[in-house]
């Protein structure tokens, strides 16, 4: 927004940290936590709907998740899908 001149700051009004592209996809205020999770439910659910197989959604999930909160995944893929990781 400040780069567009619609702000005098680059501060996430969120949280208050610099505010850049990356930084929309992981903010760590609770407001945007939410609307993270209601997208991931949103995906989740059209995943289903395809007929997904579980363990694929549960991986792509759980690795989403990983991605935003910035802490790292153990999970060890069943061996049928372990080339697709």
């Amino acid at each position: 927004m400040k780069r567009w001149k619609q702000w005098d700051t680059d501060q996430c009004p969120r949280c208050g940290e610099q505010e850049d592209a990356a930084h929309i996809w992981v903010c760590k205020e609770q407001g945007a936590k939410e609307v993270w999770s209601k997208s991931l439910a949103t995906i989740e659910l059209f995943l289903c709907k395809l007929d997904t197989d579980p363990t694929i959604v549960h991986v792509l999930m759980l690795h989403l998740n990983s991605w935003q909160s910035g802490e790292g995944v153990t999970y060890q893929p069943p061996r049928e899908l372990e080339a697709v990781l």
